[in-house]
């Protein structure tokens, strides 16, 4: 995507590392969203998301 201030949604954060990938390409727009707040708080201290909720993705 060329667009590097697309909003894209990481669903199923988990271990941050798409969140991760993607913030080294340039992409400055991520939000995640996981059922685990444990691993939300991992997502939030490697400050690559704008936003991170919790949710059941089915």
């Amino acid at each position: 995507m060329p667009d590097k201030d697309a909003i894209i949604l990481d669903a199923g954060a988990g271990t941050v590392m798409v969140g991760e990938a993607l913030a080294e390409l340039g992409y400055n727009n991520i939000i995640g969203v996981d059922f685990s707040e444990q691993m939300l708080e991992v997502g939030r201290k490697k400050q690559v998301y704008t936003a991170l909720y919790q949710g059941n993705l089915e």
